[in-house]
C-alpha cells in the first residue's frame, strides 16, 4: 500500500468512528429556536437600589 493510500485509509477509520459516535451520543440543543423565543411574554421590572418603602402618610397623600 502506497502513502496516500495509507492515509485515505486512515482518514476513512477516523470518519466511521466520528459516525458511530455521532449516532450513539445523539443529537444536542443548545437552546431555543429564535421562533420559540418570539413566542415567550415579554415583562419589564424596574428595580431601584435606592429605592424605599413609603410611610403611610406619603401613601395617604399619593391617593388624594
Amino acid at each position: 500500500m502506497d502513502l496516500d493510500g495509507l492515509n485515505l485509509y486512515h482518514v476513512k477509520s477516523h470518519l466511521q468512528e466520528l459516525l458511530e459516535l455521532g449516532e450513539s451520543v445523539g443529537t444536542q440543543s443548545r437552546g431555543l429556536t429564535q421562533e420559540l423565543i418570539s413566542l415567550l411574554p415579554v415583562s419589564k421590572y424596574k428595580c431601584s437600589l435606592f429605592s424605599r418603602k413609603k410611610s403611610r402618610k406619603e401613601r395617604k397623600n399619593q391617593l388624594h
